[in-house]
């Protein structure tokens, strides 16, 4: 196989996809899959996958996120909620880093 040579006409990223495997919490996998982008065309191309390495900033929003989507599943599905050893949970979205 040869190596092919070249500028590249990609400027920028873009997140394809986002895939949580939360069995294991708080040892989070997670899979982004990330494509590129030609902003002169807008033309999409190809993609990579980064599966670990996140900052603890990363980590502590995903974490926010989750505990959100939990509540809401709750809620559709349970008549009181509860947090282990915390009692009733509040709905609040104070507090709640921005994704």
């Amino acid at each position: 196989m040869r190596t092919v040579k070249g500028v590249p006409k990609i400027d920028g990223i873009f997140i394809g996809e986002v895939k949580l495997n939360l069995f294991n919490f708080p040892d989070v996998a997670m899979e982004v899959t990330v494509g590129y982008v030609e902003s002169e065309t807008q033309r999409r191309l190809g993609s990579t996958a980064k599966l670990g390495g996140w900052s603890p900033e990363t980590l502590n929003r995903l974490n926010a996120f989750i505990e959100s989507v939990e509540q809401d599943v709750a809620d559709d599905v349970l008549k009181n909620t509860t947090a282990s050893g915390s009692g009733v949970v509040p709905y609040t979205t104070e507090g709640v880093p921005a994704l």
